[in-house]
């Protein structure tokens, strides 16, 4: 103000915001009681060390806006920084650039899209992308695992013999453990016995090497797994199910609509 002897005083102090040094701020003066040069009244000033525009609360006092060294607005975490501030755009460079708490939180235009990875493996889930910097933590720059709880399964896994899709292709333990013959079609002979009804009865599925078979007429589905478990489903009919030891003599239950009861058989 016209005619005021400023006095000036460098401040110095710990951080006001992540550990970061507090600004040298050049302090004009005492409060003042007003009015400013222009005729507006004195407002709360903070102390702006770096010129960007935000100041600290850690420094505050009552004078003119437009003081060299202060600011009207708060909310700088880095006053020694001119590059940090709240309006600042977030950059991937492990800085929290705009002052809102959170480390390279980046947009569209510094980020890259990423999916979320909770176990870590190194591939994503999810179907919407969210924007991360490169090498961010808890994030990959794809969507294809299966599993997202268990880092064993991801496309680039092994596929191991215990009923999960390990190398998410959409299949089960394929390609493991021993056919359930060398050549096909093979004649499964079975004995069944039905539980409410106890009729029983015996005849045989021709088991073709794509999963299918025919059996009287009549056809469905069937699967070996690695684990030796069996499973049989007509296409209209009971469902059977089972396991074997061998690959030879088989064992197992069965179910229809209002009935259920047991099998056994053997590959001829």
């Amino acid at each position: 103000m016209a005619g005021m002897r400023e006095l000036v005083v460098v401040l110095v102090g710990l951080a006001a915001c992540g550990g970061a040094p507090e600004p040298t701020v050049p302090y004009a003066g005492p409060a003042v009681a007003g009015p400013c040069d222009d005729g507006a009244e004195p407002v709360l000033l903070y102390g702006d060390g770096d010129g960007d525009g935000y100041g600290v609360e850690t420094y505050t006092r009552e004078g003119c806006a437009g003081a060299p060294g202060w600011s009207t607005q708060a909310g700088d975490c880095d006053d020694t920084d001119a590059g940090v501030r709240p309006s600042a755009t977030e950059l991937c460079n492990e800085v929290d650039d705009d002052c809102n708490g959170t480390v390279d939180d980046v947009g569209e235009d510094e980020g890259i899209a990423s999916y979320t990875d909770a176990d870590g493996d190194g591939w994503g889930f999810g179907w919407e992308a969210v924007w991360a910097c490169v090498d961010a933590e808890g994030v990959a720059t794809n969507s294809d695992d299966c599993d997202d709880g268990d880092a064993e399964v991801h496309p680039a896994a092994d596929e191991v013999c215990d009923e999960v899709d390990n190398n998410c292709d959409g299949e089960i333990d394929e390609g493991l453990g021993e056919a359930l013959s060398d050549s096909f079609p093979v004649r499964l002979s079975f004995d069944l016995q039905w539980t409410g009804s106890g009729l029983s009865s015996s005849s045989y599925w021709e088991l073709a090497e794509d999963g299918h078979f025919e059996s009287d007429a009549l056809s469905g589905t069937w699967a070996w797994s690695c684990t030796g478990a069996f499973d049989l489903q007509y296409d209209s009919g009971p469902y059977f199910w089972g396991s074997s030891s061998d690959g030879v003599a088989f064992e197992g239950e069965m179910e229809d609509s209002d009935d259920s009861g047991t099998w056994s058989g053997t590959i001829e």
